[in-house]
């Protein structure tokens, strides 16, 4: 299982919300049906939010030995039944779970007489034998002829699709295409035909594919991974930079097999804090997704660790900020600036800014600098430069005005992220386990001190209308002295799906104890103050989308 900032140049499709979310459990194994089933028993039960199950190669027969199910190779299009018995009842309990489906292809050896007899017959009947190799048992991969990529669609990926596949992984094509004279890669062109292959023919979604980076260019199609990291601090401690980084020639969509992937060292195979920390720095990227290649000794069941609280409440994590990280994805969409970006964007002038590769800016308000090494006694101490402004530090609850330079230290349970001050950052509620779910609250975390503005974007998800059908939330807030007045505007635009009625949790960072609460000049509000967080929050009524509400709060002097 498993920047360029023209515009002109990021053409990528706005990426569907459930792909910015895969399944937290994600391994290369034979798994069969039941053992499908069990995971997802396991997540259930574990309480575990996630959206994508990717069934890697071992769903279908491999190129080699004929239907033996070994691995022979990596091709194959026809489901291995010993593994998979009924292929269309699996997947329809994967959607009855909440799952959204790929399989992983591996196409390069083309279409095998013995692996799949019925794909092999009806595409050489077509092609009227063109293609077959010398021995007449194989159909040689020539997605870059039209009349093979018809062939090739009509009877193999909308026979699966038709079975209930909601997108593809496609994998393993580094290689040049067979008519090679203009040096076309297979990478890039996959992409190419695959996607535009769902546009055209799957007009009742939001076109998307999962594969390798295939050039500059190929990152207007597809969802990236980042190949087969090795499992250790090192390798992790590249990723922050890399993703960041990447945003400079536009792939803002970059993901990575969190864990690691193989390893050379098995005595940090299943390192926890090492997944753990891995697993944090996922929850801001792009794409969150575990993965692992087919060895028994990896372990990327989470729930089998001993820190599997502090890592499920990673995920859950994720999972809150998923309004912020859908209006950031909509705004790199429409910008060309990715989500994750280097601070010299924003802070040019600065040396710090260069220097210190591993931060980077999670959209606009969100600084984080990820843990990449191992802690010492079980605390990370981390060198941290703050650029200029004000920023809220989440894990340890205090306001660090920059520029500066702060050495901070960070328990296991700790990520050091922080919010810049004025910013208004929207959360999902912690009941929601599915990106798919239209919450009818929402969490607004609020850095008091500074005038700011933002919004939350949203839109059906998974439609392709979203260039006109679509809402967005302005969020505004006003800092007067010890008065901080924070206005949600009425919702502007509307699309399929969306809530009519939202209640709102303004949680407001860095105050004084309130002496006045105001809700649309209402003071029957109710309220809280923790004074260890300095956190007052503050329960919006339910009120209609359509309408705003302001809400007033005077703090008292200190």
């Amino acid at each position: 299982m498993s920047i360029y900032i023209s515009r002109a140049i990021n053409l990528r499709s706005f990426p569907i919300n459930y792909t910015l979310f895969v399944t937290s459990q994600c391994k290369y194994s034979a798994y069969s049906a039941d053992d499908y089933r069990r995971i997802m028993s396991e997540i259930k039960d574990n309480k575990i939010p996630a959206d994508v199950m990717i069934l890697d190669m071992d769903w279908h027969w491999n190129v080699g030995n004929g239907q033996s199910g070994d691995k022979g190779g990596w091709t194959g299009w026809s489901w291995n039944t010993n593994l998979i018995p009924n292929p269309k009842g699996l997947l329809r309990d994967i959607h009855d779970n909440n799952f959204k489906i790929a399989l992983n292809l591996h196409p390069a050896d083309g279409i095998n007489k013995n692996e799949s007899p019925v794909y092999f017959a009806a595409m050489n009947s077509e092609l009227n034998g063109k293609y077959l190799n010398d021995k007449k048992d194989n159909i040689s991969w020539s997605i870059d002829y039209t009349d093979f990529t018809k062939s090739f669609f009509k009877n193999i990926i909308r026979n699966h699709e038709s079975e209930g596949v909601d997108f593809w992984w496609i994998d393993w094509q580094q290689h040049l295409t067979s008519n090679d004279t203009y040096g076309l890669s297979e990478t890039f062109w996959c992409n190419h035909i695959f996607f535009n292959d769902m546009v055209r023919k799957r007009t009742d979604r939001r076109p998307v594919i999962f594969h390798r980076w295939g050039g500059l260019g190929s990152h207007r199609y597809q969802i990236g991974f980042s190949g087969d990291a090795l499992i250790n601090f090192q390798t992790l401690g590249f990723q922050p930079y890399f993703t960041a980084t990447a945003s400079n020639v536009g792939y803002g969509y970059w993901g990575h097999d969190l864990g690691g992937h193989a390893f050379t060292d098995e005595s940090i195979v299943n390192d926890p804090e090492l997944v753990l920390r891995w697993i944090q720095f996922g929850v801001f990227t792009p794409i969150f997704r575990t993965h692992a290649t087919n060895d028994a000794r990896i372990e990327r069941r989470i729930w089998k660790f001993d820190n599997f609280p502090t890592m499920l409440e990673a995920v859950r994590l994720r999972y809150s900020l998923f309004p912020y990280l859908y209006t950031m994805a909509r705004k790199a969409y429409d910008t060309g600036i990715s989500v994750c970006r280097p601070l010299y964007y924003e802070y040019p002038e600065s040396e710090e800014a260069y220097v210190y590769e591993n931060e980077y800016f999670f959209g606009d308000d969100i600084l984080v600098v990820p843990i990449t090494e191992a802690a010492v006694d079980g605390i990370s101490a981390k060198e941290i430069w703050f650029p200029e402004g004000k920023w809220w530090s989440v894990s340890t609850n205090e306001l660090i005005e920059g520029p500066c330079k702060k050495v901070m230290n960070f328990t296991h349970e700790q990520i050091p992220y922080f919010f810049r001050q004025g910013a208004i950052i929207p959360y999902n509620p912690p009941t929601v386990m599915n990106v798919t779910e239209r919450p009818d609250n929402l969490i607004l975390n609020i850095v008091a001190g500074s005038d700011g503005e933002s919004s939350l974007y949203e839109d059906s998800g998974n439609n392709s209308d979203y260039a006109t059908m679509y809402s967005t939330t302005a969020l505004k807030q006003i800092a007067d002295g010890n008065r901080g007045k924070y206005i949600i505007s009425a919702r502007r635009g509307n699309y399929k799906g969306g809530v009519s009625v939202r209640s709102y949790t303004l949680r407001i960072f860095d105050t004084a104890a309130p002496v006045s609460v105001k809700v649309n000049g209402n003071t029957a509000v109710s309220y809280v103050y923790d004074k260890d967080k300095r956190c007052t929050t503050v329960e919006v009524p339910a009120i209609k989308c359509s309408t705003g509400v302001k809400v007033e709060v005077i703090y008292s002097f200190e």
